[in-house]
């Protein structure tokens, strides 16, 4: 269809623009800076593997706003299994992160092995 006909939806935003990847990426980037200051001020090393979780959605994010982009053009993304790589990396470690770490809920460790504190 070509646009502006009666089917064509218009063009809203552009998702590839600098503005709007800032703002996509932004929530991302204050924790990952958060938790970067956190781990400098108190050597805590967890902070760093915390950072990791919210450094795995830039890519993620990333592509899939370039994906958006083929997806609407009809066309075949090129880029088609990193961003499926990319989005089940940050959703497998976001996942495991906040069942691990934030919900105290420990899968990996042994019975009787002590984590955080806990037993």
């Amino acid at each position: 269809m070509a646009a502006g006909s009666a089917g064509a939806a218009p063009r809203v935003v552009d998702p590839l623009a600098a503005p709007v990847l800032f703002a996509m990426c932004l929530p991302y980037v204050i924790r990952f800076v958060q938790c970067l200051i956190v781990h400098r001020t108190t050597g805590n090393r967890a902070q760093l593997l915390n950072a990791l979780k919210y450094a795995t959605a830039f890519p993620a994010l990333v592509l899939t706003a370039i994906e958006h982009e083929y997806h609407v053009s009809d066309l075949v993304y090129p880029m088609y299994n990193w961003w499926l790589g990319a989005m089940f990396v940050n959703s497998l470690y976001s996942y495991y992160w906040d069942l691990e770490m934030d919900w105290d809920m420990p899968w990996l460790a042994q019975p009787g092995e002590l984590i955080r504190g806990h037993q």
